[in-house]
């Protein structure tokens, strides 16, 4: 997995994934009740020394990137969670 920018590792906590939870939810539909339970269960089969938040980013990493990359009409590869989990700390 890459490793996430340090402004992201030093600051993005817990009150974070909840904000970019809502964003998923609000600006594109996301089932949230199905998404977070697939992140539970992605949480529950990471290795223990995993932290939920780098568990989270990860998961978005995997998981949501590629999707908002397509609704997005971007380049596989567009940072686009990174930029997301970037915007929630600057904006929200």
């Amino acid at each position: 997995m890459e490793k996430l920018p340090q402004d992201i590792t030093r600051q993005f906590q817990e009150v974070h994934m909840e904000r970019t939870w809502k964003v998923l939810e609000q600006k594109f539909s996301f089932n949230l009740r199905a998404w977070k339970a697939d992140f539970n269960h992605y949480c529950q089969s990471q290795a223990r020394g995993i932290s939920e938040r780098q568990a989270f980013a990860e998961f978005g990493k995997k998981k949501i990137e590629p999707l908002l990359n397509l609704i997005l009409k971007r380049e596989q590869y567009h940072p686009t969670w990174t930029n997301l989990m970037r915007w929630i700390l600057k904006n929200k």
